[in-house]
Formats: C-alpha cells, sequence, structure tokens
C-alpha cells in the first residue's frame, strides 16, 4: 500500500462544493481527485518545460 502523507489545502467555497458533489457522485474520495488533478497538471507542466527546452 502506498504512503500517504497529509496536507493543508484551502479551497474557495464554490471549489469545495464542486469537489463535494462531484466525489459523492463518483464515489471517489476528495484525496483521489487531488492527487489525479496533481498527476495531470505535473504532465502539463512536463510537456510545457520540453516544448521551452525545444525552442
Amino acid at each position: 500500500m502506498a504512503e500517504f502523507v497529509k496536507i493543508l489545502v484551502r479551497l474557495t467555497p464554490e471549489q469545495y462544493a464542486w469537489l463535494r458533489q462531484h466525489c459523492f457522485d463518483e464515489r471517489i474520495s476528495q484525496a483521489e481527485v487531488v492527487r489525479r488533478g496533481l498527476e495531470l497538471y505535473r504532465q502539463r507542466i512536463d510537456v510545457a518545460g520540453e516544448k521551452k527546452k525545444k525552442g
């Protein structure tokens, strides 16, 4: 099993409401949505970084 680190994340009320509803509807934890979002962000940054290196 993976090891996790606890963090404090501040969201706007609108972001929190969306996150709660999405997680309820999809039967997924809020932490999992944040982890997936972080991975997508990292992939986007990596792609942008590769474009900068080539350009």
